[in-house]
């Protein structure tokens, strides 16, 4: 659905742009295809990011995010004197894949044991059938 929302936009907006909002906005249209293939990553990084809090590592996902805005921040500070709204539109888009590619390299790091069974997560320090320690004595 993203791929297919990606190439609707890329090849749509040069008319819809001017037949929405008028003459003039044509120039416009470069940015919103170099953004478009941000539409890819956000679909995916949407699946990979709520895997992430389903599996309980909230605490990655915020680690891929601030990683993401470091990259967002340092990239436009790079691009945007030299190549103004493009270079911000390029920035954004390897900030998308960054966060997706992070996110789902660690949800699928993370997943369940496929040979056990086991649903506990690769990285976390309890063996199969260990009861998580819940801080209550019983």
């Amino acid at each position: 659905l993203g791929i297919l929302a990606c190439a609707a936009t890329a090849a749509a907006i040069g008319w819809v742009l001017p037949l929405v909002y008028g003459p003039g906005f044509e120039r416009i249209a470069v940015l919103v295809r170099t953004l478009a293939p941000a539409i890819v990553a956000v679909y995916l990084g949407y699946l990979f990011t709520q895997a992430l809090v389903v599996l309980d590592l909230q605490r990655r996902y915020l680690a891929i995010a601030i990683a993401g805005l470091a990259l967002n921040v340092a990239c436009n500070a790079v691009l945007i004197p030299s190549l103004a709204g493009v270079g911000a539109a390029i920035a954004t888009v390897a900030t998308e894949v960054l966060v997706t590619v992070a996110a789902a390299l660690s949800a699928l790091r993370a997943r369940p044991h496929a040979a056990t069974g086991s649903d506990v997560p690769r990285d976390r320090e309890l063996s199969h059938g260990a009861a998580a320690p819940t801080g209550v004595d019983p």
